[in-house]
């Protein structure tokens, strides 16, 4: 007799189990989101008018395509994506530093902290309404190629109604993103970022495979590519978890009657501390301009008008153009300034996220110093070149990995190399903190099972066996 086929019930799945088919669904759901349309816009239009005036890529509007995984390519209504609430963090997070008060909230832990996100939501609303009213206003007179409208009926119900879409799939991915922190697995936003940059990987791979079937590259080129992707991805995972460890000793204390030994520990301080922010900095000033310029293209200098009126189109033909020309992400122009500004933006968001005289008066104040170093200000000037060092290779790193290889590689084999920047940078940062989530759920969960009433009983029958 055949056995029975096995069953699906969700009541046997573990936590962890659950945990993560809440952040596929989620991912899932995101993703089907990506590809309905804006009320009263023409997808295909759109993708042309976008093909047309910005190319595939060297604009802000490819940068941000990216990160919303297509949806600002058809104007879909996830269109926004989930950049405008990451806007918004970094901004409060600058604030902090400015802002007394928001300081102070800072620093109140989980409260602070909460009121801090409430603030961040709305003033992500509000950059999402600002956002989507001028995108919708400037597409009632976009025009694909072939003369398609990009806009079926433009008019202020267009502009109201894509108004309305746009903060609303805005505010709903945004929720998607707290959904999976609360009962999934890893961080939501970071999650829903990466599920963005990941669809684009099938694509890229789809046309590498057939520019060799083409013979356009040779599979010796091929395989030497390969080679460098792995070994770029290796050294980014070695680069993103290594850190510079500070030894801290803390003193033994009188605890009651009893005094309890010092302890040894240390303040670990990454080798990349701004992490991927330079880059998207950096990405977004660069590509402003290219921008700008692709945005009037049919703006000229007319010989009829005066001085004052020419004075823009003349700033336009003859400064803004030229230099969005010479910041074509393949020109070398665009990786020197790339490279210069990354390292620049690393300096500047280090000091603002590490502060060491913060940092040396916290171990004071929990009675722990440096071994060889007073605590307090001299603590605090010897963590300050120690950081200043850290900031420095990890600028430099971040240069070679989203400015000088995808150069090299393009200039060498003629291929864009998809596995280097901004993106993958994001994609392997998100994929270690997704495992060290995991990782920390398992060991929870065994300490727990350890801690059950089961396994109290079995501890302290052994210890009383042992005692007899």
């Amino acid at each position: 007799m055949a056995a029975p086929a096995p069953s699906f019930n969700p009541k046997k799945l573990s936590e962890l189990q659950s945990r993560i088919l809440f952040t596929v669904g989620v991912l899932l759901l995101y993703r089907l989101g990506t590809i309905v349309p804006t009320p009263g816009i023409n997808p295909e239009a759109m993708r042309g008018y976008l093909d047309l005036t910005f190319g595939t890529q060297g604009s802000i509007v490819t940068l941000f395509n990216m990160f919303s995984g297509g949806a600002l390519h058809s104007f879909s209504i996830f269109a926004l994506g989930i950049m405008p609430y990451v806007t918004s963090s970094i901004i409060m997070q600058l604030l902090g530093e400015v802002i007394p008060d928001i300081k102070e909230l800072q620093k109140e832990g989980e409260v602070g902290r909460q009121k801090i996100n409430q603030y961040t939501r709305y003033l992500s609303v509000a950059l999402c309404a600002v956002q989507a009213t001028v995108i919708a206003s400037s597409l009632q007179t976009a025009v694909a190629p072939g003369g398609i409208p990009v806009v079926r009926e433009a008019g202020p119900l267009f502009v109201a109604t894509a108004v309305v879409s746009l903060t609303a799939g805005c505010i709903f991915v945004m929720w998607l993103g707290e959904q999976v922190t609360r009962a999934g697995i890893g961080n939501g936003i970071s999650l829903i970022i990466f599920a963005g940059i990941a669809t684009s990987i099938p694509g890229a791979l789809g046309g590498f495979v057939q520019q060799i079937n083409q013979e356009t590259i040779n599979p010796i080129g091929a395989i030497m590519i390969g080679i460098i992707v792995v070994g770029s991805l290796v050294g980014i995972i070695f680069v993103e978890q290594a850190e510079r460890r500070i030894p801290v000793q803390y003193p033994g204390r009188m605890i009651g009657r009893r005094q309890t030994q010092g302890v040894k520990s240390h303040l670990p301080l990454k080798l990349n501390p701004s992490n991927v922010i330079p880059p998207i900095f950096a990405s977004s000033l660069l590509v402003f301009i290219p921008t700008v310029a692709g945005l009037t293209q049919d703006v000229e200098v007319d010989p009829a008008a005066s001085a004052f009126a020419n004075l823009w189109p003349w700033v336009l033909v003859h400064v803004i153009r030229p230099v969005g020309d010479m910041l074509s992400p393949n020109g070398w122009v665009y990786s020197i300034v790339f490279g210069t500004l990354i390292i620049a933006f690393a300096f500047f968001y280090t000091s603002i996220i590490f502060n060491p005289d913060e940092m040396a008066e916290n171990i004071k104040r929990n009675g722990g110093f440096v071994p060889g170093i007073r605590p307090g200000q001299q603590t605090a000037n010897f963590i300050r070149p120690v950081m200043n060092r850290l900031t420095l290779i990890g600028g430099i790193y971040l240069v070679l990995i989203c400015a000088v290889l995808p150069y090299a590689l393009t200039r060498g084999t003629g291929v864009t190399f998809y596995f280097g920047g901004t993106s993958v940078l994001i994609c392997v940062g998100v994929a270690l903190d997704t495992f060290r989530h995991i990782a920390d759920h398992l060991r929870n969960t065994k300490y727990d099972e350890l801690l059950d009433g089961k396994a109290l009983g079995k501890i302290k029958g052994r210890a009383r066996r042992s005692a007899a």
